[in-house]
């Protein structure tokens, strides 16, 4: 029965889901600069109000999460279960501190109902400032393995993050020179 809803809950989204195009060019969002090769579609009605959300071939598919200006307190995502809170972010978290606020975040962000593994992390130049890549990978509850490759740094002690989400099967590889790319573009400002 909680896949049938997950299934119609999706379905609804991604139905009531107004797209925009984002043209290959670069774009400024909550303080993250990048520049896509190809174009993508902005999604109306996003996870966090100092976030954007982008997708290729759809929610579920491909989910390109960019995330910038979280403060000392903040969440990465909206809290949809009061009982399961979201953390939030530190200011002068270090680098595994970090890890495991995007690792709960996502967790929590699922109703605590995945486990999400670490399978790679180091550091990284985005543009001018040191932050870290890390790769991480879920099962969702109907045994779908879902990747998750993050760019995230602090700085001015604000989080900014730019996340590629997707099954691992096909999705993942489909678009890593895309993301590769993007990732290779980004600079905070």
């Amino acid at each position: 029965m909680k896949h049938i809803a997950l299934a119609l809950f999706l379905l609804t989204l991604t139905s009531c889901a107004a797209f925009k195009l984002v043209k290959p060019q670069s774009a400024t969002v909550h303080g993250i600069t990048l520049t896509p090769t190809s174009s993508w579609n902005k999604v109306n009605g996003n996870p966090h109000k100092k976030s954007q959300l982008w997708t290729k071939d759809g929610l579920a598919l491909n989910e390109l999460y960019i995330i910038g200006n979280i403060a000392d307190g903040e969440t990465i995502f909206k809290s949809s279960n009061k009982e399961l809170p979201l953390p939030s972010f530190k200011a002068g978290m270090l680098p595994n501190e970090l890890e495991e606020f995007v690792k709960t975040s996502l967790k929590n962000s699922h109703g605590g109902s995945i486990n999400v593994n670490t399978e790679s992390m180091a550091p990284q130049m985005i543009g001018e400032d040191v932050g870290f890549r890390m790769e991480l990978s879920y099962f969702l509850e109907g045994g779908l393995k879902k990747s998750v490759d993050a760019l995230v740094a602090v700085k001015n002690d604000k989080l900014y993050m730019v996340m590629y989400v997707s099954p691992s099967l096909h999705y993942a590889e489909r678009y890593k020179a895309e993301v590769n790319s993007i990732f290779g573009s980004i600079s905070v400002l």
